[in-house]
């Protein structure tokens, strides 16, 4: 006779042998839909390989498509859905799949600061751009290229204060290029020779924006090179290199930008224009305190007018806020020495000239990224000599001189 105890332990094993049974077949069903899944990415990325090795951008964008159904996640899908909308110019959905890859994928920081490049160039969508360097320095502060394009950006849109706040932060991140060393010395004296068809093509995007209003006309006022023949009918007329119209229109649109005021009163103290110079003065924002050159006008006008206790001021002022403003610095000695009070003239002059000197080697250059070790040298040295010794030591590591 069976004991109830061996009736139940009976019981227990065969559920125990159910189980266990039911436990491989879902495991093993788990094992199968994994390998499954990925012979079908397999074939899936091969079809996307051959597609674009065909130029086959409809059968492409389908197995991306089909790619991303399974795995959305998947970077490599995201990048081959791009490529196909890009070719078929749907640059919005280019855009979004390049900005689409997961954070945490190695492929996500390049593919981001391709789609910079692109918002900058053919997307034109400049705006964008920006807001894309910030959401990859957000993930990682060392990128290099992120900084570099960020402070060209307002380099070229002459948004002085962005860019040298974007260089400090470079310079402390040490991921500084070339390029960041030469911006800074030439902030107060921004050029560029295809500054004027740069803003003028991102002005397409956003034809209200001030900011490319403004350097499109002080680029064009300046005599920067429009590549277009001479104007000759009422829309082209006003845009050769050297006219104002576009200058003229932008002072009744922004009459306290801080960059037409800068413009005009530049010209007005070059004229030598005091009575101007004073009214131009007295219009100016209160913004304006933060630029080292309406300092500088503040000093010139002082010195003009025989107040040269407020002029020195001004001009100590001005360096505070840009001590590569070899302009300030030279006009202080000058004052200095109708105050008779020589005791710095020689350094302030030498420094002044080293300045100078170095500005025109700059703007002589066919772009700022080919600085070289010599002339970086000599700009480590001048940083040091005016006491920002992070400047210094960053481009003195830059070429493995040490700090």
């Amino acid at each position: 006779m069976v004991s109830k105890l061996d009736r139940s332990t009976k019981v227990t094993l065969c559920v125990l042998a159910l189980v266990s049974g039911t436990a491989v077949s879902y495991w093993g069903y788990q094992a199968w839909k994994v390998q499954s899944l990925a012979r079908h990415e397999a074939t899936l990325r091969r079809a996307c390989e051959q597609a674009m090795k065909r130029e086959n951008w409809d059968e492409l964008e389908a197995n991306a498509t089909a790619w991303l159904d399974l795995d959305n996640s998947n970077g490599f899908a995201w990048l081959f859905l791009g490529e196909a909308a890009q070719r078929k110019g749907d640059f919005e959905r280019a855009a979004v799949c390049l900005g689409s890859l997961d954070e945490s994928d190695p492929k996500c920081l390049p593919a981001l600061l391709e789609l910079v490049e692109m918002y900058l160039g053919k997307f034109n969508r400049p705006l964008d751009a920006v807001k894309t360097c910030q959401r990859i320095i957000a993930i990682d502060p060392n990128v290099t290229k992120a900084h570099q394009r960020l402070t060209f950006f307002y380099a070229m849109t002459l948004q002085r204060r962005e860019m040298i706040r974007t260089i400090r932060r470079t310079i402390e991140l040490s991921a500084a290029e070339p390029e960041a060393y030469a911006y800074l010395l030439l902030a107060s004296s921004l050029r560029f020779s295809n500054g004027y068809q740069v803003n003028t093509h991102w002005l397409a995007s956003d034809p209200q924006n001030e900011h490319f209003q403004v350097a499109r006309a002080i680029f064009l006022a300046k005599g920067a090179h429009t590549d277009q023949a001479p104007g000759t009918d009422d829309e082209t007329a006003g845009t050769n290199p050297g006219e104002h119209r576009l200058i003229h229109e932008c002072r009744e649109k922004f009459p306290v930008n801080v960059e037409i005021l800068a413009f005009f009163l530049a010209s007005e103290v070059e004229a030598g224009n005091v009575e101007n110079v004073e009214n131009l003065l007295a219009t100016a924002p209160e913004n304006a305190e933060l630029d080292s050159r309406f300092w500088r006008f503040k000093g010139w006008y002082h010195a003009a007018t025989n107040q040269l206790v407020e002029a020195e001021n001004a001009y100590r002022e001005s360096l505070k806020w840009d001590p590569y403003d070899w302009r300030s610095r030279h006009q202080l000695a000058g004052v200095l020495r109708r105050r008779q009070e020589t005791a710095e003239v020689d350094t302030l002059t030498n420094l002044a000239l080293e300045g100078k000197q170095l500005e025109t080697e700059l703007l002589a250059l066919p772009n700022t990224a080919e600085i070289s070790v010599g002339l970086a040298r000599r700009i480590a040295a001048l940083a040091e000599r005016l006491g920002d010794t992070p400047v210094a030591a960053s481009i003195r590591a830059s070429i493995d001189e040490g700090p």
